[in-house]
């Protein structure tokens, strides 16, 4: 069995503002804070590590960060509850093909990994029809360590799945930070060119393979080395 572990931003979908907008709001319920998130590059991060990071560049200081940080989550998945109905989301190109087509094999077990917290992602990926592909996930209100998040995914593939680690773990994402926490957890990385960075940007951060986007279907299959 192989168990193909897939980012959601700029991976399955194009940014999220309502996303975004959760952030800012629980910026100003938790921390009295107000912080637009306008124009920053955060793509790899985890939503816990940007909340204690745009924080400190605030200057809150650590221990009332620490100390509210569950509660800024909380304000967050509550407030994005409210306005994922509204939230423009919008699948990138090729991802449902690929999702169809991956979902027909029995030897693949498909999975998220993502920076955003559990609630957020299973709301987006939800809406757009998506969810129906994924067993499990890592989710960035488990930890700020990117990499951890897919060792957890991993491990609950192990628990719930039955699935057993032999160089057949496949994490799919569009920053160098996916790249990093893939190699960190022992996972072959595919790269997409579908975010802000290129695919000689995705090369020299190290990707094992680097792809346009996700309509590169028959790539794909022979990365995985799965008939199609």
């Amino acid at each position: 069995m192989k168990l193909l572990l897939f980012d959601v931003d700029q991976t399955l979908l194009k940014s999220s503002r309502g996303h975004r907008a959760a952030f800012e709001q629980g910026f100003l319920e938790a921390y009295g804070v107000e912080f637009s998130m306008e124009g920053l590059e955060l793509g790899g991060m985890t939503d816990r590590e940007i909340i204690v990071e745009l924080m400190r560049v605030a200057r809150v200081p650590e221990r009332v960060i620490q100390s509210r940080l569950d509660q800024c989550i909380r304000f967050m998945e509550h407030r994005y509850a409210e306005m994922l109905k509204a939230d423009d989301l919008e699948v990138l190109p090729g991802v449902v093909g690929l999702l169809e087509a991956l979902n027909s094999h029995p030897e693949v077990l498909m999975g998220l990994v993502t920076g955003n917290l559990e609630t957020i992602a299973w709301g987006k990926v939800r809406k757009v029809g998506l969810a129906k592909y994924f067993k499990l996930g890592g989710f960035g209100g488990e930890d700020v360590v990117r990499s951890h998040l897919v060792e957890n995914a991993i491990q609950r593939a192990v628990r719930h799945h039955g699935f057993s680690v032999a160089n057949n773990v496949y994490v799919f994402g569009d920053t160098p930070r996916d790249i990093d926490a893939g190699h960190a957890a022992r996972a072959i990385v595919v790269a997409v060119a579908s975010g802000h960075y290129s695919k000689a940007d995705l090369k020299r951060a190290g990707a094992d393979w680097v792809i346009e986007s996700m309509a590169e279907k028959e790539k794909i299959f022979d990365i995985l080395d799965l008939k199609n």
